[in-house]
């Protein structure tokens, strides 16, 4: 009995296992985030890297956690004074753990979605200081890092390359509320993703 009772649960198993599988993704994308309002105003264009975890609830549902990094080059700062120069330039880095949801509006490849993303953004800028004039000479940098809550709403499309593997095209805007004012970008990417 025990025998026969293992050769049926195996099976089950191993179906299930292999059904829950088909429905997990895992996708890296390179994103470009273009800067709005303030954040503009500081802060160029960005680049970098996220990876994301989705898995199908349904055909036309996907949750999925991402994360990543964004790196902002600052807006270099410079100011003469008679024989003196001050020069400021800064980095601002930005990475993502946030959770989401994907709804698809058809089944047919290529397969256009809305998504919604939320979570907390870690927020972090360096600067570097430097004052010459004369024979006088100074420098410094310093740093700080805050952690904020954003949210993220976006569309995309999906081509698949596979029954199981896609390459996507998204566009979202990411709004993060922070301590003195928000942090607002626009963010292209083009991603990779596989099924697991």
């Amino acid at each position: 009995m025990k025998k026969i009772f293992v050769l049926i649960i195996i099976p089950l198993f191993m179906c299930s296992y292999q059904s829950i599988a088909q429905k997990a993704t895992l996708g890296v994308s390179g994103e470009l985030g273009f800067p709005l309002g303030d954040f503009g105003n500081a802060v160029g264009t960005g680049a970098g890297g996220i990876a994301t975890i989705g898995f199908y609830t349904s055909p036309n549902v996907m949750l999925n956690f991402k994360t990543g990094y964004l790196s902002f080059s600052g807006n270099d700062l410079s100011a003469t004074y008679e024989n003196y120069s001050l020069n400021i330039s800064s980095g601002w880095g930005v990475v993502p753990f946030v959770f989401g949801a994907k709804i698809f509006c058809n089944a047919e490849p290529p397969r256009f979605y809305c998504s919604a993303e939320f979570g907390m953004y870690a927020l972090s800028v360096s600067a570097t200081a430097s004052l010459t004039g004369g024979d006088y000479s100074f420098s410094g940098s310093g740093s700080t890092s805050e952690t904020d809550f954003g949210v993220a709403p976006g569309v995309g499309v999906q081509f698949h390359t596979s029954e199981i593997n896609n390459i996507d095209l998204h566009l979202n805007y990411t709004h993060v509320i922070t301590e003195e004012s928000s942090a607002d970008w626009l963010g292209l990417g083009v991603g990779f993703n596989f099924g697991i």
